[in-house]
């Protein structure tokens, strides 16, 4: 059995946050092979409750064996193996989101998940998983969001304005602008632009625009009772569906027949995006 659930965050988090959401799994929870974790545009804290779980990426990418963990922007998708149980706790946070917390260049982070001791040591020792675990699901919610709050209001946090209108602008055209003409409506010269995105975001905002584009196919395709493929590259304004399935076989690593015709249970449980006082159940 698998459990997944999302939680909204406190309203003074949301310019930064945009869940926080809690998955475990049963004892006799029976792991897939492999799953696959798409790149959505966001960073994240993981913090492991349980027994630590055995996960091993099929790529060159490093994840950490640390209880407490800061996963970077992913440009492409990676499959990763479990084994055990898993009880975690995570903090999504909004494309330019963790900077102010963070203050570190997130260009070095992306493609990685990393001990959250390594860049944040005053966090990780004050959300210690042993300590989280003591509590029940709402406690842990609450502390999470009181050690946010209080960095966020003790050093007067606020996102980088022409990022996160950067940001609201992609999204408004679901990816579908070009980066001269972001730059010209936020008010920025493109190479500034392109500095700004990489230090507080992690990836070029070409290539976050092609993350929130897959994003939104992703969404159409699994909302379609059949791929109206015609229809679909007219809507998301690729030149042919050959080209839609080469991008989204780039950032995925499967064409769309293959990833909707395939048992892909937590990146579709993960695209649902829903907000629920009920925990997802899948056996």
């Amino acid at each position: 059995m698998l459990l997944y659930r999302e939680i909204d965050p406190h309203v003074a988090l949301r310019p930064f946050v945009q869940c926080l959401w809690l998955w475990r799994t049963s004892p006799s929870y029976r792991w897939r092979k492999r799953e696959r974790i798409l790149p959505d545009g966001c960073t994240e804290l993981l913090f492991d409750l349980g027994n630590p779980t055995c996960q091993t990426a099929t790529d060159s990418r490093v994840l950490s064996e640390s209880n407490s963990k800061f996963a970077g922007q992913l440009t492409s998708a990676f499959e990763f193996q479990s084994v055990g149980t898993m009880n975690m706790l995570g903090v999504r946070f909004h494309a330019h989101g963790i900077f102010p917390f963070l203050k570190q260049p997130l260009a070095e982070l992306t493609d990685r998940v990393v001990a959250l001791e390594e860049i944040w040591p005053s966090l990780s020792n004050e959300l210690s998983p042993h300590s989280l675990a003591a509590s029940d699901d709402r406690q842990r919610i609450e502390s999470v969001e009181r050690v946010l709050l209080r960095l966020l209001h003790k050093q007067e946090l606020q996102p980088e304005p022409h990022l996160q209108n950067a940001v609201k602008c992609i999204s408004a055209n679901a990816g579908l602008i070009s980066i001269e003409q972001l730059a010209r409506e936020i008010g920025l010269g493109k190479r500034q632009l392109e500095r700004i995105f990489s230090l507080q975001v992690g990836v070029s905002p070409k290539h976050y625009a092609r993350i929130t584009r897959l994003q939104g196919i992703l969404r159409l395709l699994q909302r379609a009772d059949k791929f109206d493929w015609p229809n679909i590259v007219v809507n998301c304004r690729f030149y042919d569906q050959s080209h839609l399935t080469r991008d989204f076989k780039q950032l995925t690593g499967l064409t769309p027949t293959e990833f909707f015709g395939s048992d892909q249970t937590m990146a579709r449980l993960l695209l649902s995006g829903q907000r629920t006082t009920h925990f997802y159940n899948t056996c």
